[in-house]
């Protein structure tokens, strides 16, 4: 889902990996915040070869590794700070940083359901092919917005999470809506 333009899984996940490098600095943790560095610096040094024209793409291999790291990363936090949160809140804020990429997989699973269409056959009605088809913008302008877009919510939920203690279902759910009202669901 985020492999469709090039360096869109590249903006996209080096904003996630930052987000847990925060986390992991907030809760004092080397390891979190280590494990995320390397992945930005790894993640740079592929945005090299995946600018476009890319000579090299993330693929099923890629993706899934990012995956697995996210869900490392989501572990070690709750892990670090099992003892000092609830279960539920503690859950919403390990996947605060990858908040857009879930409501961009929920919303295009939804909207295929509703369509009487199969959740797993891809489209081109995820945000960043409306960019660049409806809209003509330029690979590089829609993914420097769904970047820029996915750092503003990001920050916004870590921020309203650290700083102002509102529950991380809160914040989710308030990404959720706005992810929406801007997909025009």
């Amino acid at each position: 889902l985020l492999d469709g333009l090039d360096t869109l899984a590249v903006k996209t996940n080096m904003v996630s990996f930052l987000a847990f490098a925060f986390m992991g600095h907030q809760v004092g943790s080397t390891l979190i915040t280590g494990i995320s560095l390397s992945g930005v610096g790894a993640l740079a040094a592929f945005y090299l070869f995946n600018r476009t024209p890319a000579k090299v793409y993330l693929g099923e291999i890629g993706g899934t590794f990012l995956g697995f790291s996210y869900l490392i990363l989501m572990s070690l936090f709750q892990h670090h700070e099992i003892r000092s949160s609830n279960t539920i809140n503690l859950f919403f804020c390990a996947a605060l940083p990858i908040t857009l990429p879930i409501i961009e997989l929920f919303v295009s699973f939804l909207r295929r359901m509703l369509n009487s269409k199969s959740p797993f056959k891809g489209d081109r009605l995820h945000m960043h092919y409306i960019l660049t088809n409806n809209y003509n913008f330029s690979v590089s302008k829609a993914t420097n917005l769904y970047g820029l877009i996915n750092l503003v919510v990001v920050t916004m939920a870590l921020t309203a999470y650290y700083y102002f203690n509102i529950h991380a279902g809160f914040v989710t759910v308030a990404a959720v809506t706005i992810w929406l009202a801007i997909n025009h669901f």
